[in-house]
């Protein structure tokens, strides 16, 4: 069939130079071309569609210079090479033929290419399609650096879409509470003028509605799950240039790669040669920087610094995140205190108060070295560590020379506590075998026990609650004393204990959480024991459902944060 030279020159235009379904090699095609793409990314980051000119005025533009032979490429081609360079320039786009440029001036940093989130720069990508899944702003992590980033790094999304996020947000609470902030605009730019550089987002706008209002917005209250796809952060994760993954929350990501993430982490950067050092056991460097930028020149991460402990040496080596490196960093700090004691030490292995007989009492958890181990370090943390840890060189050698004299004696304490916690525990636990009480109240007792004295608790437990062990074993035995077999009221009481216990562990075991918060909760189920089961015995503090129940309300907002 003949060739319609009409309907091909249409499709010339409209498919191959318009939408850009021709490709070649003509300069001027390819420049118009890629500003067509760039107002196109325009009008998906600023989510309209009236930048760039209709498909119609882009085909008039070439319709109106392009001769009529120039029906196909082949013949586009043939007709171009004949011409001057002033002709060709003729199909040249310049900015104001195709788009409204004033967009560029006055949005650009609204909307930018790129945002800096942890001390690293990410790539942005936009779209601009309601109803897409990926509708909105998308950034782009590298999987070597998921571990490093949180959701709520990237609440606050790009400046030209927080307004109207705000807004959405303040629309989303429930009737008897949105009331307050009407109009929810003037409330959403009021909110916009007030938010802090830290914190959460809800956090910032509670604090900001509340100075505006008197009114508290519990952060519970945020219906986030009722924003528009556009207004929440989207995640590309890609390794090497290649897409791993895709999602609207950075936590389920973490969740699937996470460990995957850590391994690569540790391949490529853990013992960078430019940084890390092993074998050390002296501090011979001035100071660790905080963190530091690694990698390639086209992949920089922020990696952290820390000292790590190797018992007979430390290194120092890099860490994703600046919690696991601060986890290590104060054990290997400790073992260089460790190492310049090495001649107290070795008195103390053999001249701590009654260790043989903790050992024995011990043997069941581990062996004795292992015990005199614990004791060692946890009374260098004592000595040396309760402050700030040491920065620099100096700054350890200060600690050492004021510090020195009292770590033999903060060892025998020490020793002496363990040696009165194990005596403790060897009766409470022969009691718990020997006295009939109801099963449940058992099986709590046994739970508790081992919750309090296992292998490592030395080292494991904080020094402030190991003072209180014997407090807590001694409340179990006074437990034991006033025991009555079905009291109802010791057994609403235990119900009480045991449903604080599970939240417990259950935050525990959510890396989400506050540390130091579920901590507080560990020992606050303790006290609130001493409360229920040990009377008269005091408590160390004032303990209550009521308090039990505020601190768990604010772990769980912290979650949500």
């Amino acid at each position: 069939a003949a060739i319609d030279p009409i309907q091909s020159r249409q499709i010339l235009i409209q498919s191959g130079l318009g939408e850009g379904a021709y490709r070649t090699n003509v300069e001027v095609i390819k420049a118009n071309r890629k500003l067509i793409e760039h107002y196109q990314q325009q009008e998906d980051k600023y989510r309209r569609r009236d930048i760039l000119i209709s498909d119609k005025l882009l085909y008039e533009f070439y319709h109106a210079r392009l001769p009529p032979e120039a029906v196909d490429a082949p013949s586009f081609e043939a007709w171009i090479k004949k011409q001057s360079t002033e002709k060709i320039n003729d199909l040249r786009f310049l900015h104001h033929d195709i788009a409204d440029p004033s967009v560029d001036d006055h949005h650009r940093d609204d909307y930018p290419e790129k945002i800096e989130v942890q001390g690293q720069i990410l790539d942005l990508e936009y779209r601009f399609e309601p109803g897409h899944e990926y509708d909105g702003v998308t950034v782009k992590i590298p999987l070597l650096s998921l571990n490093q980033f949180h959701d709520q790094d990237f609440e606050r999304l790009v400046p030209g879409l927080l307004l109207d996020k705000i807004e959405a947000l303040i629309r989303s609470l429930p009737g008897k509470i949105r009331k307050n902030f009407v109009p929810a605009k003037e409330f959403a730019s009021a909110c916009m003028q007030r938010l802090q550089p830290g914190g959460s987002l809800a956090e910032n706008l509670q604090g900001a509605l509340l100075a505006m209002t008197g009114v508290k917005v519990e952060l519970s209250a945020w219906q986030l799950a009722q924003l528009d796809t556009h207004l929440m952060m989207h995640y590309t994760l890609f390794d090497k240039n290649l897409c791993v993954a895709q999602g609207h929350s950075l936590d389920d990501l973490k969740q699937q790669f996470s460990e995957a993430a850590r391994e690569k982490f540790d391949a490529q950067i853990q013992h960078n040669e430019s940084i890390c050092r092993s074998g050390l056991t002296e501090w011979d460097f001035d100071s660790l920087a905080e963190s530091v930028m690694v990698g390639k020149k086209q992949q920089q991460i922020r990696a952290y610094p820390a000292l790590v402990d190797y018992e007979d040496s430390v290194a120092i080596e890099l860490f994703e995140t600046r919690s696991d490196a601060e986890f290590y960093h104060s054990s290997g700090i400790a073992r260089l205190f460790y190492l310049r004691l090495a001649d107290s030490v070795k008195y103390l292995r053999n001249k701590l108060p009654s260790i043989n007989q903790t050992a024995l009492m011990y043997s069941a958890m581990g062996n004795r070295q292992e015990l005199i181990e614990d004791i060692l370090m946890t009374a260098i943390f004592n000595c040396f560590l309760s402050e700030k840890p040491p920065q620099n060189r100096q700054q350890f050698g200060h600690r050492f020379e004021n510090n020195n004299g009292d770590f033999v004696g903060q060892s025998n304490q020490l020793a002496e506590l363990v040696h009165r916690i194990l005596e403790l525990c060897r009766e409470v636990r022969l009691k718990i075998e020997e006295q009939n009480i109801d099963q449940n109240h058992r099986e709590d007792m046994v739970s508790q026990l081992q919750g309090l004295v296992y292998p490592g608790f030395v080292r494991d437990i904080d020094y402030s609650q190991l003072l209180r062990l014997p407090a807590y074993l001694l409340a179990m035995l006074k437990r034991l004393q006033n025991f009555k077999a079905g009291s109802c009221r010791q057994d609403s009481l235990l119900n009480a204990v045991a449903s604080y216990q599970k939240i417990y562990l259950r935050y525990y075991a959510d890396e989400t959480c506050d540390y130091k918060l579920v901590n507080e909760l560990r020992w606050m189920i303790e006290e609130f024991r001493i409360a229920c089961f040990a009377q008269p015995m005091k408590t160390r503090m004032p303990v209550s459902e009521k308090k039990i129940d505020k601190l768990i309300a604010s772990i769980q907002a912290q979650r949500l944060q």
